[in-house]
């Protein structure tokens, strides 16, 4: 999860340290690239979403991001 969150808060540019530390915790480059897709896919949800407004299903209500 940390590198993830690091490809996520540098927009795709980690520190040569976070991609160093991950390959030599025993992930692979195809798993960084995984990643890559998961982050992608999510951005392409979220901003379609976004574009057409769409409902959020009724089991998810009870965990409803609110604009405080």
């Amino acid at each position: 999860s940390a590198f993830t969150k690091e490809m996520f808060v540098t927009r795709g540019r980690p520190a040569k340290e976070a991609v160093e530390q991950f390959l030599n915790s025993g992930y692979s480059e195809k798993q960084m690239l995984e990643i890559v897709l998961a982050l992608a896919v999510k951005t392409l949800s979220n901003y379609s979403n976004h574009i057409f407004e769409t409902s959020l299903d009724n089991m998810f209500k009870g965990r409803e991001w609110v604009k405080s």
